[in-house]
């Protein structure tokens, strides 16, 4: 018996076994590429999907550590504006009891600077705390506005922008009236070269140029006040206000006197904002008698 295996196809021509042979080891290489672009593809896809993530990880580890700078130098600022503000008080008792008039002065317009420091760094770590979530969050994809490919207006515009339909929705001339078309054409022009097309920037613009901004209603102005403040114009309860002596203090006088004696958790605390400016005149007073 021949060891050669035959058998009969369909145009009746016998296989041998090398015939199989390569017929099994063309299947197996399709199936090894097949296998191989298969393996490739998940591969890259995976790439992908890993360069993606990092790319996202590190925008909001970015975002944090600029939130943490921010925190960081607020709280630097805090600190330094709390002892700028102690030793500032100290400055000012011993000038006082030494008699230094001049150095009083210098200490209670430091004072008054450290109170503003420390005021500006609070409102700031406050702020910070409120809009964490926000500053640290990855910043949004920006997305280009793609223009209308059809709609009401594509015979006339073959670019129309999603803002610029609105915007002429509200003014139905455009369609009916050629003329006023043709100034919306213009004023765009002129509008485009301005500011970027779409943007309320672009739209006020073109509004001003075709005669349709609106008219702001003027607002009352309110007279300022005047610079001096009468510092006997606050009564404290149950006190009387005849016959008491009226003093006047500048804007900055009085800012600088609540800055020494307005904060509850120092000694040198006065209660009644009337007191506390009785009491800056009063030093005020005495270092000019003494030349201060």
């Amino acid at each position: 018996m021949s060891e050669t295996i035959t058998e009969t196809p369909t145009n009746g021509e016998p296989i041998g076994s090398d015939d199989l042979e390569r017929m099994l080891n063309e299947s197996r290489n399709r199936s090894a590429t097949l296998e191989r672009e298969r393996d490739e593809e998940r591969s890259a896809r995976q790439r992908v999907e890993q360069e993606r993530d990092h790319a996202t990880t590190a925008v909001k580890s970015a975002a944090e550590l600029r939130y943490a700078s921010e925190v960081s130098a607020t709280e630097m600022a805090l600190t330094s504006a709390k002892a700028a503000a102690e030793h500032a008080k100290a400055a000012y008792r011993t000038a006082m009891e030494a008699g230094d008039f001049a150095g009083a002065a210098d200490a209670q317009e430091a004072i008054a600077d450290a109170a503003t420091q420390r005021s500006q760094a609070t409102a700031r770590k406050t702020w910070l705390e409120t809009e964490k979530e926000r500053l640290i969050a990855p910043p949004a994809p920006v997305r280009s506005e793609q223009p209308r490919p059809t709609g009401k207006y594509s015979q006339y515009v073959g670019d129309l922008r999603d803002t610029e339909a609105q915007w002429l929705d509200s003014r139905p001339e455009f369609v009916s009236d050629a003329k006023y078309r043709s100034k919306v054409f213009g004023a765009s022009q002129i509008a485009s070269t301005e500011h970027e097309r779409g943007t309320p920037d672009y739209f006020r613009r073109m509004e001003e140029i075709l005669g349709e901004s609106r008219q702001e209603v003027p607002r009352e102005t309110r007279r300022p006040q005047s610079a001096d403040l009468p510092a006997g114009g606050h009564r404290a309860p149950g006190a009387s206000q005849a016959g008491s002596r009226e003093v006047r203090l500048s804007a900055d006088e009085a800012e600088m006197a609540n800055a020494m004696y307005g904060n509850p958790s120092t000694d040198m605390y006065i209660a009644d904002e009337a007191e506390r400016f009785k009491r800056y005149a009063a030093n005020r007073e005495r270092m000019k008698s003494r030349g201060a």
